[in-house]
């Protein structure tokens, strides 16, 4: 059954389009940067070889892309942002659909990283009746504030009435 005109608008009435909401910093140890290369089987000299990268332009041994986005999504997704949606909103994620990944500059051992995320646009989905698509776009800077990765992600959810109780 097709959700009625009402039922779409009350599945995307009030979402906060456009409100940016910034995660809390995270600093990419050397423990953690190379557990992160070991765990997702990265061993390219690039990630792993600091005598070799040290004559680079970069001097150091770069995160792998994989590895950011893991740490993006995740810096986005244990804020409150998703637990904001989800109570003030009854929004229930059910999907990633996918991601669109575009990488700026490279993050290196020692790193701290912070996320800007905004929910960029709602739509009601064409294929799930009763659902809806959320696209965020995450932007990742490091300590001097360049941009390391600009990234979107839409997201399958559906939406309950509030609990009146």
């Amino acid at each position: 059954m097709t959700p009625s005109a009402e039922e779409n608008i009350d599945l995307l009435d009030g979402l906060p389009i456009g409100v940016v909401v910034t995660s809390i910093g995270r600093t990419i140890g050397e423990g953690e940067f190379m557990l992160l290369h070991t765990l997702s089987w990265s061993f390219s000299e690039l990630h792993t070889n600091r005598e070799r990268m040290i004559n680079t332009e970069y001097g150091e041994r770069l995160l792998a892309g994989p590895m950011l986005t893991a740490v993006v999504a995740g810096l986005h997704s244990s804020g409150g942002h998703f637990d904001d949606l989800r109570s003030k909103f009854n929004i229930k994620f059910l999907a990633v659909m996918g991601i669109e990944a575009k990488y700026r500059s490279p993050v290196i051992p020692g790193d701290t990283i912070w996320v800007d995320t905004t929910l960029e646009s709602a739509r009601v989905s064409k294929s799930q009746p009763g659902s809806g698509v959320m696209v965020f776009l995450d932007i990742a800077r490091n300590q001097r504030d360049e941009v390391v990765l600009e990234m979107h992600r839409p997201m399958l959810f559906t939406r309950h009435a509030a609990n009146t109780e």
